[in-house]
């Protein structure tokens, strides 16, 4: 077999690695971010930092979605003209959409996505306890926040879901 676009497979072997490398960093630098924020006894020192952890998680979180998409679309270029490739690369990985595994199986860049999107919200919430609201309310915020966000992420699915059965009729 052999596999055209070299140098688009070398592109898309990369997109793969770099979300693994990106949240490493990300990991390390949140963990630093966190060990300032509890070492301060400064409020506004604090609220900085929290801001920019906020704001470092959210940047990284959108990265790694692009990176994703970027490595998606991609893929779809390279089963154009890779098909007998993407037959048996799809038939070996069929596994993740069959039985109790299409529940329990996300793939680990879609992890590290959504725990990117987890860390913002911690942040987020740790701003607003800063700013003084009191804990029922920031449960409150917290909980909207979050709700709202799987809402978005839900909706998206769904019209990518219509958008694919409507290419298929």
């Amino acid at each position: 077999m052999v596999l055209e676009d070299k140098e688009l497979w070398q592109y898309f072997l990369n997109q793969d690695l770099y979300i693994p490398q990106e949240f490493g960093i990300g990991v390390i630098g949140i963990g630093a971010l966190l060990i300032g924020y509890a070492q301060t006894s400064s409020p506004n020192i604090k609220l900085l930092i929290a801001l920019i952890g906020m704001s470092a998680s959210f940047i990284l979180w959108m990265h790694m979605f692009g990176a994703r998409k970027e490595r998606e679309q991609v893929q779809k270029v390279l089963e154009k003209t890779n098909i007998d490739f993407f037959k048996k690369f799809n038939d070996a990985r069929s596994w993740r959409h069959k039985g109790i595994y299409r529940f329990i199986y996300y793939p680990v860049t879609l992890l590290m996505i959504f725990f990117m999107g987890l860390v913002t919200i911690v942040w987020f919430t740790i701003i607003l306890r800063l700013m003084g609201l009191s804990f029922g309310n920031w449960v409150a915020i917290s909980a909207i926040v979050t709700s709202s966000a799987y809402a978005i992420y839900v909706r998206i699915r769904e019209i990518r879901s219509y958008k694919k059965s409507e290419r298929t009729c």
